[in-house]
């Protein structure tokens, strides 16, 4: 089995290794090539340089995506995503992954690796398990299939455009973990929207959206139950078929939008961490 880092090989192979890595996975993936590398080395933040496929005579057997990027304050390495071929699973290959991505991480100079895994996935758990993850946050999923009924609550202040800057400022004083597709440097490159209400000149409510997801709502603490969350959901929400929202453990988030029209989705991810300081 070789391992040749994706910079090194034919955009087919990488393709193919994918598409008939995940032939099988619990949620099925039908995207076109070019979809393919326009998501997962765009926004998602993977780096050919820093991904790796497994060809066993020329022929696709595995793959792993990487990315770089400050996440929770430290140097991470992501797995942007890790599969299989069917026929070459139990030979060790995805182990071989594994360390490829591992060694790259530290020679990157990387603190700690990532990735998620969908909860119920008990064999790829128990695999990244015996490697040395552990899971520190589960991402929750949620839906609202009638976003036209989101009425917004009669507010005194106008929503407004906020900056990049703004948000930023509104993520850092939040407080909380963000899930990867949440950081602002995904929301940008993304081409995420960014809307809010100032008081006095300074942010106090922003949102984050990209179509029909919801990527980052935030209410500073003496500015909630006044309606604000819910206004700027509903300032974008008509015309929707659909809202989507992630976002990792936060019992009051959750329990807001339970309450405003939307439901949990069955599906939960583990976030899954590897620390490469000790």
């Amino acid at each position: 089995m070789d391992f040749v880092k994706c910079s090194q090989a034919a955009d087919h192979q990488i393709f193919e290794a994918f598409s008939r890595g995940f032939s099988d996975y619990i949620i099925k993936f039908d995207m076109s090539e070019d979809f393919f590398f326009d998501h997962f080395f765009g926004a998602e933040g993977n780096r050919r340089e820093l991904s790796w496929l497994a060809l066993e005579d020329g022929k696709p057997a595995g793959l792993v995506l990487g990315g770089i990027r400050s996440f929770d304050g430290l140097k991470t390495m992501r797995c942007g995503t890790m599969c299989v071929v069917p026929e070459y699973r139990r030979k060790k290959v995805a182990a071989g992954l594994l360390e490829q991505h591992r060694q790259t991480a530290l020679e990157s100079g990387c603190d700690q690796l990532f990735l998620e895994c969908i909860e119920g996935n008990d064999r790829a758990l128990a695999f990244y398990r015996k490697a040395g993850y552990e899971t520190r946050h589960h991402l929750h999923y949620f839906l609202c299939e009638n976003p036209g009924e989101i009425s917004s609550p009669s507010i005194s202040s106008p929503i407004e455009t906020l900056t990049p800057e703004e948000i930023r400022s509104l993520r850092s004083e939040s407080g909380v973990h963000w899930n990867w597709q949440n950081e602002m440097e995904y929301l940008e490159k993304e081409g995420a929207e960014f809307s809010g209400i100032r008081e006095n000149g300074f942010p106090v409510a922003g949102i984050a959206h990209k179509d029909r997801r919801i990527q980052f709502l935030y209410v500073a603490e003496p500015y909630r139950r006044r309606g604000y969350a819910l206004s700027l959901i509903a300032s974008f929400a008509q015309g929707k078929e659909k809202l989507t929202v992630s976002f990792p453990d936060n019992p009051g988030l959750e329990g807001f939008y339970e309450n405003n029209g939307f439901r949990r989705e069955p599906i939960r991810q583990e976030e899954m961490y590897l620390d490469l300081r000790f």
